[in-house]
């Protein structure tokens, strides 16, 4: 595993990254291993967008995996988003992006599940077990994080989790609420008067 150093400041690292990836978007069925450089995500859209109710009440399911998975496990997930079957949208680091990522790089491909509002406990546990339904997880530990954390500047570090709302595990049917991050979301959702 890659022991990266992340930077002091992951608000100005993650802020350069979002900047740099939004000029052009690649197609969804663009290879994430093969994709071109200077690209940090390929991403998939459902027909509904769904965030409609603000960017601070999205949050995603977060799956690691390696390039031999990618093509086949990225379809999947890529497929039921665009039918609209999975989250509002989905998102797959490139390898480039994995290996540039200006808050140091990372082993695996990082998947982002994206649902509508990370309060509504139904809809998150819905998307996990749709997830298993495509067959795009088996036996992985899910982990859930709040956009609030992202833009609050609250990043993972080195332990898969460690930002995580809700967790998930095979057969998928039941959220773990951590209870510390999921108050510590509300307060920052609280505080940030967009109720």
């Amino acid at each position: 595993m890659i022991a990266a150093k992340r930077p002091a400041n992951r608000n100005n690292a993650r802020s350069r990254l979002t900047a740099t990836d939004e000029r052009s978007e690649l197609q969804s069925t663009t290879d994430p291993c093969s994709a071109p450089d200077g690209h940090y995500w390929v991403y998939a859209h459902s027909p509904v967008d769904g965030r409609e109710q603000g960017q601070l009440l999205v949050g995603k399911w977060l799956i690691r995996m390696d390039c031999p998975y990618v093509e086949h496990y990225w379809g999947l997930i890529r497929d039921a988003t665009e039918d609209g079957t999975l989250g509002i949208s989905a998102k797959i680091s490139t390898d480039w992006g994995r290996l540039n990522d200006p808050a140091g790089p990372r082993r695996n491909h990082i998947v982002c599940v994206y649902t509508r509002d990370w309060r509504d406990e139904v809809d998150v546990l819905r998307v996990a077990t749709r997830l298993r339904d495509v067959g795009a997880v088996k036996k992985m530990l899910l982990t859930y994080k709040p956009d609030i954390f992202t833009h609050a500047g609250r990043y993972e570090g080195d332990s898969p989790g460690e930002v995580a709302i809700y967790q998930c595990k095979a057969p998928y049917e039941h959220l773990v609420v951590d209870v510390h991050n999921r108050a510590a979301a509300e307060a920052l959702f609280l505080s940030s008067g967009q109720l």
